[in-house]
């Protein structure tokens, strides 16, 4: 299994050139490939902060990216995002 972050989406999507070869044919060979909903909500502040232009909506976009790549959202519970709020602030994700 893999789990790519929101970074790593937008590169397979649109700048493989970011991914090392050997990253990308991990990827492609890997059974099962995921990313997580929050790469949703990442992508959608990014659009709307300006930060990120998609040719279409974000909804769309993403809902495009998974269907062509063949990739699996991770869903979130509470438990978790109220984890990920106890991780060290070491950039200023996803803003």
């Amino acid at each position: 299994m893999i789990l790519l972050d929101t970074c790593a989406v937008l590169w397979l999507a649109h700048e493989q050139s970011k991914i090392s070869p050997d990253t990308l044919s991990k990827i492609e060979s890997a059974p099962a490939v995921y990313i997580s909903a929050i790469s949703g909500f990442e992508i959608g502040l990014k659009c709307r902060a300006g930060k990120l232009t998609l040719p279409m909506p974000p909804a769309d976009w993403i809902k495009g990216v998974v269907e062509h790549h063949n990739l699996s959202i991770l869903d979130l519970d509470l438990k978790t995002c109220v984890k990920a709020t106890e991780l060290p602030p070491i950039h200023r994700d996803p803003l």
